[in-house]
């Protein structure tokens, strides 16, 4: 059995002639195309050129690409204030921080630092829900890529059973989310999973992206299993090619598989993004905008609502009348301040804002957590202490989708 190619290359630019398309319908119709802010941490060369490969994929695409480059010494706050700062762009509808960034920056809160809405590389917290819980959302890029792979050659999905070697939080991880949620049976290993060899025999489908060069054996591909390879190094990807080829119904090649559909899927992700932007614009909602507008997003519903410190988001507003939720609420804020060093000047500025931009972002957070629902004395109370409204004014403007406090 020779394996028939799943060619990432070709079903990339159909994917990119579709995107083409869909980027001069939104001029036509916007007087604008769609922006994608590329955040470069040094000059590692290797992220140079995946850099370059994207904008000139943006270029052919006729998206709009703003190349960020920055000191491989900038520390881990100015980055995720350089980050913060492009979230808040109008300008710009997608974000992609080119990863890995250097040892000394952490790279997750680099990522978080990013607006959701213009995740289009899907690396935050909140797109790794949204393809756990299946909602709408971005993906990830290479996982994203690699479903729209499978779809292009019929590869069919439900009751297969699916090994995912490789547990990143951007790969491994969301490519078996994404395979679940089309009712495949997922597994996943990694290089230290003990019996590896008979895992991988026992798959129907083998997802490779463990990062390790020819980790997988060809001779542990079961006959008729479909193989995708999502290593790269050097132009060897995480399985051995040639044997498992001889071996497997499918496969993709290292490179030309799943690499220019991760590019392909990124700049879709972009389009859509940026439809999404005007429509928010057109129905008058509240950009996200400054640094305390993106801190209070990052706090509220990431920290504060997974928070193992006795309290979660959704009764945290009802609860602030008690002076020790109250003192622990601002202890946390002072310890995020500090965590990513901001100056005395910005702390005192998101203290003394927080509340403004967690009112002005309302609509999403309130009905997110239905909070919705408040009491009238808890409405009252945040009405009178925080904005000044009464409580019949607070709710009005909450159900108005916090518009009013812009």
């Amino acid at each position: 059995m020779t394996a028939q190619i799943l060619d990432g290359r070709a079903v990339s630019v159909a994917i990119l002639d579709r995107v083409r398309r869909e980027v001069d319908e939104f001029a036509a119709e916007h007087g604008r195309v769609p922006a994608l802010a590329t955040v470069l941490v040094g000059d590692d060369p290797a992220s140079r050129t995946y850099v370059r490969m994207k904008a000139n994929r943006c270029a052919k695409a006729g998206i709009d690409s703003h190349r960020v480059e920055l000191d491989a010494a900038i520390t881990t706050g100015e980055l995720v204030s350089r980050i913060r700062e492009l979230s808040a762009d109008p300008a710009v509808d997608g974000i992609l921080l080119q990863h890995p960034v250097p040892d000394h920056i952490d790279e997750r809160a680099a990522f978080e630092a990013i607006e959701p809405a213009k995740d289009v590389d899907g690396v935050t917290r909140a797109s790794f829900a949204a393809m756990a819980f299946d909602e709408d959302g971005f993906r990830s890029a290479t996982p994203g890529g690699i479903m729209a792979l499978l779809d292009a050659y019929d590869i069919p999905l439900p009751g297969r059973h699916a090994v995912v070697v490789g547990r990143s939080p951007i790969l491994g991880r969301p490519v078996g989310m994404l395979l679940l949620a089309r009712d495949a049976t997922v597994t996943y290993c990694h290089s230290r999973t003990a019996g590896l060899a008979e895992r991988v025999a026992e798959a129907d489908i083998v997802v490779a992206a463990a990062g390790r060069p020819r980790l997988i054996r060809g001779e542990w591909i079961r006959p008729g299993a479909v193989v995708v390879d999502a290593g790269y190094a050097g132009n060897t990807g995480d399985v051995e090619y040639e044997e498992a080829a001889e071996r497997a119904a499918f496969i993709t090649p290292v490179p030309g598989g799943v690499g220019p559909m991760t590019i392909a899927t990124l700049l879709a992700q972009t389009v859509r993004a940026a439809r999404a932007h005007q429509t928010r614009r057109s129905r008058g909602a509240v950009p996200v905008r400054g640094e305390a507008m993106t801190k209070a997003r990052d706090n509220y519903l990431l920290d504060l609502a997974a928070s193992r410190q006795g309290y979660a988001l959704n009764r945290l507003c009802g609860s602030l009348k008690d002076e020790e939720n109250r003192r622990r609420f601002l202890e946390d804020e002072a310890a995020y301040c500090d965590a990513y060093g901001l100056s005395a000047e910005q702390r005192k500025a998101i203290l003394e804002r927080d509340w403004t931009a967690m009112l002005e972002l309302g609509g999403s957070i309130f009905y997110t957590f239905k909070l919705a629902m408040l009491d009238k004395k808890s409405m009252q109370y945040l009405g009178g202490v925080f904005t000044g409204m009464s409580a019949e004014e607070f709710a009005a403007a909450m159900r108005s989708g916090g518009r009013k406090f812009g």
